[in-house]
């Protein structure tokens, strides 16, 4: 939140010095806290500056322009880095230990693109866990049997006499057939 400014405090002072109303009226009039009254009112007594004190600077940032720079080659040398693989890459030639958030922030700053994670693939499944996926274990069996049986899928020997190949289907079966 931003803070009020030198002028509303001295004319919040000012309202209540010339009798204007009770801290409660006068904080009802410029929409602001009792609390926040009493302690302009406590600072002018005391003959304190009503200013904005300024504010606090919160944690450092732990990155100096060498580790930024150095962060920039990487990301210009490969641009599909990962955070993790800067984070060890600091770890490692600059001997800074940070967090992904913090190596996210540097590249904010210097506006180039972040990849948080690495992209992974589906894994391949075997050819009989997509035939029969969902299925019981028995019924997985008699598929498995059926598949194994030549004579039951398929009974010619010659593709020629095979109309279902003729007509493009599937050459599994007659692969098996054979």
């Amino acid at each position: 939140m931003k803070a009020y400014s030198a002028d509303l405090r001295q004319k919040i002072v000012y309202a209540y010095e010339q009798g204007e109303g009770t801290l409660d009226e006068i904080a009802a009039t410029f929409d602001i806290g009792r609390c926040s009254i009493a302690r302009y009112l406590k600072l002018h007594r005391c003959g304190e500056s009503l200013q904005p004190k300024p504010r606090g600077g919160g944690v450092a940032f732990s990155l100096t322009e060498q580790h930024l720079s150095g962060l920039q080659k990487q990301v210009e040398e490969k641009n599909d880095i990962t955070l993790a693989e800067l984070v060890s890459h600091l770890a490692q030639k600059e001997k800074v230990a940070v967090h992904p958030s913090t190596v996210c922030r540097a590249l904010q700053r210097l506006g180039l693109p972040r990849k948080k994670r690495v992209l992974q693939l589906p894994k391949e499944t075997k050819q009989h866990e997509r035939c029969f996926a969902g299925k019981s274990l028995s019924s997985r069996a008699s598929g498995l049997f059926l598949l194994m049986n030549r004579a039951s899928i398929w009974p010619w020997r010659d593709s020629t006499d095979a109309p279902a190949v003729a007509q493009g289907q599937s050459r599994l079966f007659h692969l098996i057939a054979a």
